[in-house]
């Protein structure tokens, strides 16, 4: 196919998707988004790069595409916001056949689909390696959470099981998709095909206790880091007992780290919640082991 027949076979898939909030959806020169009333437009961009955040090795091309719009949505998520479109542009090899273009790009309808995020534009181009940039807009609820509202004396909770997309990686790494999968497979998905978590942010953002709130895209460690520097505050962590390395330091679970008033105590269905620790006026960070203060040397993940 030529560039314009793709392109129209994209709009075509992307059509299936509910693009009621807009005037002008994909196809213009430009989107129209209709009047958001007194709600406020959260914006955010993600790039994912191939053999820097994903490989081929073990990954299809509709999982590179899930993942990356997955990636989008999660930090919607973060900010208590509800996902609302997509921009999506995509470089690809020479050598790429129209099927495999496709192919990326259905990954990303699915997940559109799946959180109800109208795709309104976009651009093809050729690269040497593969490259999914997408913009992402959403609109906010009646709050939106920040990463520098941590108060002295919040609690510290994380969703999900932080390290789990971090050992999942370690495994496909080591030993390819299928053996991975039989040593793991349930950290393999989480590696894989993650879930962004819209409900529970749009929970904590209703919740006047919860104060401030971030995505675990690049590990425990960092977001900690990034809420307590952001908010000029430290923290005090507690330690885990088994895989503290790919809790602390594994990137791309797409779980949600916040800080809430001691006396919040989440009451959400179908998530698993731990405490980890709770913000400290000293602006440092310390690891609690044994009742003893420790220095906290994890730094997080890093995509290069």
């Amino acid at each position: 196919m030529s560039e314009t027949e793709i392109i129209e076979e994209i709009k075509k898939r992307c059509e299936q998707i509910s693009n009621d909030n807009f005037d002008v959806s994909i196809g213009d020169d430009c989107a129209v988004r209709k009047r958001l009333s007194r709600k406020k437009l959260l914006l955010s961009a993600d790039i994912s790069v191939e053999d820097v955040h994903f490989s081929r090795k073990y990954m299809s091309l509709f999982e590179i595409g899930y993942k990356s719009a997955i990636s989008n949505i999660s930090d919607i998520a973060a900010m208590g916001g509800k996902p609302d479109f997509f921009i999506i542009s995509l470089a690809f090899p020479q050598n790429f056949s129209d099927e495999e273009i496709l192919q990326l790009y259905d990954g990303i309808i699915f997940a559109a689909k799946e959180y109800c995020v109208a795709i309104v534009g976009g651009d093809l181009s050729k690269s040497d390696k593969i490259i999914v940039s997408i913009t992402i807009g959403g609109v906010s609820g009646k709050r939106i959470l920040r990463r520098n509202g941590a108060k002295v004396g919040d609690n510290i909770w994380v969703s999900g099981f932080p390290g789990m997309s971090g050992r999942g990686l370690f495994l496909l790494q080591k030993y390819g998709r299928k053996k991975a999968e039989e040593i793991d497979e349930k950290a393999v998905l989480a590696h894989i095909r993650p879930k962004a978590q819209i409900k529970l942010g749009n929970y904590l953002a209703n919740n006047k206790l919860v104060h401030s709130c971030i995505d675990i895209s690049d590990g425990v460690a960092k977001e900690i880091r990034t809420i307590t520097k952001e908010s000029g505050v430290g923290a005090q962590i507690f330690a885990v007992e088994q895989n503290s390395e790919f809790f602390f330091n594994g990137g791309e679970d797409y779980e949600l780290l916040w800080t809430a008033d001691k006396s919040f105590k989440p009451d959400f269905d179908g998530v698993n919640f731990m405490k980890i620790g709770e913000i400290i006026s000293e602006k440092e960070i310390f690891l609690l082991e044994n009742g003893e203060k420790k220095s906290f040397v994890a730094t997080g993940f890093e995509h290069f």
